[in-house]
């Protein structure tokens, strides 16, 4: 976690949003992750939680309230359609119930050559 904030100081007055993983971070407890959303937002930051969700609106609907209730501090996510348009609308309900509102970028295609 230390290094995000670092990211945050380094970088934060240059750039509109941080993308994350948060699945991804080794060391990650809510309270850690609630400071970390903190200084985010007191640097004027957008969180762009990468996660890709791909399964109908109803199930992404609770993805997006899971362990790490993506839906209390994330401002954008990453979706395909692959399961159909009612993937965005569960993913703005993920949000309309903690009272907030995000974005969804839609992936047109994506390739994993060369990612190993």
């Amino acid at each position: 976690m230390a290094g995000l904030f670092d990211l945050i100081e380094t970088v934060g007055p240059h750039i509109a949003a941080l993308k994350t993983h948060v699945d991804l971070v080794d060391d990650w407890t809510g309270e850690a992750w609630a400071r970390f959303c903190q200084a985010a937002k007191d640097a004027d930051l957008l969180i762009f939680e990468d996660r890709k969700f791909a399964d109908i609106g109803g199930i992404s609907r609770k993805q997006m309230a899971g362990v790490y209730n993506i839906r209390a501090w994330s401002d954008l996510v990453t979706a395909h359609l692959i399961s159909g348009p009612d993937i965005v609308d569960g993913l703005q309900a993920g949000w309309s119930d903690v009272g907030r509102e995000g974005g969804v970028l839609l992936l047109a295609q994506m390739s994993s050559r060369g990612t190993f």
